[in-house]
């Protein structure tokens, strides 16, 4: 979903910290933490967008041919553009049930060295790395390419 480029904007959120986890459900729904305050809250959206500006003719209209690809990239823009200046004139509450829930536990990123793969010679998290004797190390695509097998990583 777009609107998880937007969270990590916002609220300075990326999963590389570990404190932005995808799971893909298919939902929109998104539960932000502060581990500082020990609080979450979970956004789900109400329903399906409708757009509610003055010109909703012109919008049903690009949107149209958006859905069958006739669209210029200036009516795409344009299409965009309306609908994020809508998006943002609406009440966050018209848009989105917000309730607070207990923050879920969520480890940090985890942290490690980065070595070079024996294969491809790409650094790769150490942990990521699949061991394979005196064969060396390999990053999971060198090794499933060179058909090693491993089940799982070696934890460093």
């Amino acid at each position: 979903s777009c609107a998880v480029d937007a969270l990590q904007v916002i609220l300075g959120t990326t999963a590389g910290k570990g404190n932005l986890i995808f799971q893909d459900y298919g939902k929109n729904v998104y539960t932000v933490l502060s581990r500082k305050k020990g609080r979450a809250f979970r956004f789900s959206r109400r329903t399906y967008y409708c757009y509610r500006g003055e010109d909703g003719a012109e919008f049903e209209g690009l949107g149209g041919k958006i859905a069958d690809k006739t669209a210029s990239p200036e009516e795409n823009a344009r299409y965009r553009r309306m609908k994020a200046l809508d998006l943002l004139r609406q009440n966050f509450s018209d848009v989105f049930n917000t309730k607070e829930v207990p923050p879920p536990e969520q480890p940090y990123a985890p942290l490690a060295p980065s070595l070079a793969c024996s294969a491809c010679g790409e650094m790769t998290m150490s942990t990521r790395l699949l061991e394979a004797g005196s064969q060396g190390r390999y990053c999971i695509p060198c090794a499933e390419k060179n058909g090693i097998a491993i089940s799982c990583p070696t934890p460093r």
